[in-house]
């Protein structure tokens, strides 16, 4: 399967609120040996955070993120990712509470 085809195909789990099935095409997207445009690697990145919060894997969203903050140290901060994905309110505050509670340095 073409790599941009499993992002897609995650995409569209996300939008038909099933995380669970989106959770696996962005962990396979994200481990295809090939390369990704940056972007779209942290756009996925940013998807696969909102989905393991969806469904409550937030060891797991705290392990992506720490791999997240490492390959992008420039990152502003989530509400910056959140907001150039488009998402609600909902996913916005669910996203910031991933990184609100789970990133090292929140209690800064």
């Amino acid at each position: 399967m073409h790599p941009q085809a499993l992002c897609g195909r995650a995409l569209a789990y996300m939008r038909l609120r099933r995380p669970e099935r989106a959770e696996q095409d962005f962990y396979a997207f994200l481990s295809v040996p090939h390369p990704l445009d940056p972007a779209e690697e942290r756009a996925a990145a940013a998807w696969l955070i909102l989905a393991l919060a969806q469904q409550g894997k937030w060891d797991d969203a705290r392990d992506q993120i720490a791999l997240m903050r490492e390959a992008y140290p420039d990152l502003a901060d989530a509400a910056a990712v959140a907001a150039q994905e488009a998402w609600d309110a909902d996913q916005q505050a669910l996203y910031a509470q991933a990184w609100a509670y789970l990133t090292p340095d929140a209690a800064d």
